[in-house]
């Protein structure tokens, strides 16, 4: 089957409520010193754009790729949002550290799932920039993000079944032990997936312009 010469994704405001919700997360969680103000910890409000991000998913109608699983990790991950937060500041309780945990990789499908969906909207619109950096994106994420994270949780899950006398703080202090300028390393593909959405938005609101009568 020939492929179509443009991408009927929309609505558009939907890519821009994905990108900038990933990127305020981002700028909550990731960046040093960003999470905080002179009143409060902002940290706690990071639900508030993840929100906004699965939004934008359940918004998206008419994708190149079905978008059953998008939209499903966008309902979990909008349900264990809260989550991502306390299971970090209140590393002693057990229901906190596993609804956390749980947030923690929700986003990550949650990211996979948007490179996915713009790595199909390329392939439809046929551009090539935008497929390779669609690609570059999912290589990211599996190993600066995916691994790294899923590796910390195997060790101290492995660690407590060892019976080498772990708790529950040993997974929340485990990120310290990372040296500093690695601990931000996540940032890179975690933003990359809001720079993915804004020009998939952008190439896709190209395609319109030119198809509009002058």
């Amino acid at each position: 089957m020939p492929v179509p010469p443009t991408s009927p994704c929309q609505p558009l405001p939907a890519l821009d409520a994905i990108a900038a919700g990933v990127l305020l997360v981002c700028g909550l969680i990731f960046l040093p010193g960003a999470g905080h103000s002179p009143f409060w910890d902002l940290s706690g409000i990071v639900a508030v754009p993840a929100w906004l991000a699965c939004l934008g998913v359940l918004a998206l109608r008419h994708s190149a790729r079905p978008l059953f699983r998008a939209k499903l990790a966008a309902i979990a991950l909008a349900g264990l949002a809260p989550f991502a937060a306390w299971g970090f500041r209140y590393g002693g309780n057990l229901l906190l550290v596993v609804n956390g945990t749980l947030a923690t990789f929700a986003a990550i499908w949650f990211a996979f799932e948007i490179v996915e969906l713009v790595v199909a909207e390329a392939r439809r619109l046929g551009n090539r920039d935008l497929l390779r950096a669609g690609r570059n994106g999912l290589f990211l994420l599996t190993y600066f993000l995916l691994i790294p994270v899923a590796a910390l949780h195997v060790s101290f899950a492995l660690s407590v079944l060892a019976d080498t006398g772990a708790i529950l703080e040993d997974l929340r202090d485990s990120w310290y032990l990372v040296p500093a300028p690695l601990r931000w390393v996540p940032l890179l593909p975690a933003a990359n997936v809001g720079r993915l959405a804004w020009l998939l938005r952008a190439t896709l609101a190209a395609n319109l312009s030119e198809k509009e009568p002058s």
